[in-house]
């Protein structure tokens, strides 16, 4: 479909979850595209503008992100790790009973879930299986264990200290609410590739979440102070990312891409003043990088001559933007298309010829740096043992029939 709408996306971008580094390769590719592309936009511009303005079009990795405000959450909650979990049971076997149930009584419901889980489970065979271990799925198969799990522990002795008590599974239960998200999100990000057209949804959904969960509003009236704090410390990491998408208006131009969201999203989730001033930024944005082409200046005066009216002149930008968002149903096949966006712009790329070019440069920039990862672990196929000597035009070509198939 990205193909049928004739994409040549001229704005490249760099997705990634370290800004120091990817800044660095940011700042080196923009180097090298000017060797071939102008950086200003000037009457004076010989070659070709290039679209890509280093930092200023840092995306970052969405899954990263997520990752990190979990990560915050988690610790705020006395989690642990799997390498702390190690250590307190290597700690163990040269300890008694008592030593060790006093040592460790304190320890926090997700803590005495890992250690309990490791504990029945510890050979050298799983270990490395355990690495990847999603704290979420631990919770969840606790949860459903709880009755096995609290018999477990009471035959055998030296385990006293890892009995959950009623308030230990009150707050798994409130973990796992809150975690449920999360795991949703990276699932779908990790396996789909969405572009950065989600990216702002998903924020907004996310912040919505942990603001219920700080207020004790909505699901989450119950749910107590330690995880009211904990989420706290999320909420810190989740703005610290907002600022950088703020600097970076290209998720905003891409959410009013999809012509049944608009401007609505950015309208309901922002103040009255903040939303206007994006807005705004949007439509300048568009109206810059998308100018009118096509068209002599002879012809473009003749036509408002004939055609005086203020919507003739008008550009589709400003039609799309100042149109309500078109009607969509879940109910309708059609509607339920995964396509469906692209293909409402190919049919009405005739009535919003500047809105379909946006598309095709903003709509194919990714969300995550998931798909590349992916190329760089099939390059390590590509580039086996006895390979070290392809050229870089053949493992080009190598990666792409790869990806072909």
């Amino acid at each position: 479909m990205l193909a049928e709408l004739d994409i040549a996306p001229k704005l490249l971008t760099i997705t990634g979850d370290n800004a120091g580094n990817n800044g660095t390769l940011c700042d080196s590719l923009q180097d090298r595209l000017l060797k071939k592309y102008d950086n200003d936009d000037d009457r004076f511009c010989i070659r070709p503008l290039i679209r890509f303005r280093s930092r200023e079009s840092f995306i970052h990795c969405l899954t990263h992100m997520l990752n990190l405000i979990c990560k915050d959450v988690l610790a705020s909650l006395r989690a642990g790790s799997a390498r702390e979990v190690k250590a307190i049971l290597d700690d163990m076997a040269i300890r008694t009973s008592l030593e060790f149930n006093s040592l460790h009584s304190a320890k926090g419901a997700i803590m005495k879930i890992r250690l309990l889980t490791l504990w029945i489970a510890r050979s050298p065979q799983r270990r490395q299986d355990w690495k990847e271990n999603s704290t979420y799925i631990m919770i969840q198969d606790a949860l459903r264990l709880q009755t096995e799990l609290g018999q477990y522990v009471r035959i055998h002795p030296e385990l006293q200290a890892l009995q959950l008590t009623d308030d230990d599974w009150s707050t798994l239960q409130q973990v796992a609410k809150i975690l449920k998200p999360f795991w949703d999100h990276t699932n779908s990000v990790s396996k789909a590739c969405p572009t950065i057209v989600e990216s702002l949804p998903i924020y907004w959904s996310l912040d919505n979440l942990l603001n219920d969960v700080r207020n004790a509003e909505g699901d989450f009236e119950d749910v107590n102070i330690e995880i009211r704090d904990a989420v706290e410390r999320g909420i810190r990491k989740m703005n610290r990312f907002a600022r950088k998408m703020d600097d970076n208006l290209l998720y905003y131009v891409a959410s009013v891409l999809d012509p049944r969201i608009k401007s609505s999203l950015i309208v309901s989730q922002m103040s009255e003043q903040d939303s206007g001033l994006i807005v705004s930024q949007v439509r300048e944005f568009l109206k810059k990088e998308s100018p009118q082409t096509g068209m002599s200046e002879t012809m473009w005066s003749t036509l408002q001559k004939v055609q005086p009216s203020k919507e003739a002149s008008l550009s589709d930008i400003d039609k799309y933007l100042d149109s309500p968002p078109v009607n969509w149903s879940h109910h309708m096949i059609d509607d339920a298309d995964a396509e469906w966006v692209l293909k409402w712009l190919k049919a009405n790329a005739f009535n919003f010829p500047l809105m379909a070019k946006a598309a095709r440069d903003y709509l194919p920039i990714p969300s995550a740096e998931v798909g590349i990862e992916r190329e760089f672990s099939n390059a390590r196929d590509v580039l086996g043992f006895r390979r070290h000597r392809l050229s870089a035009e053949t493992r080009r070509w190598l990666m792409l029939l790869r990806g072909k198939s």
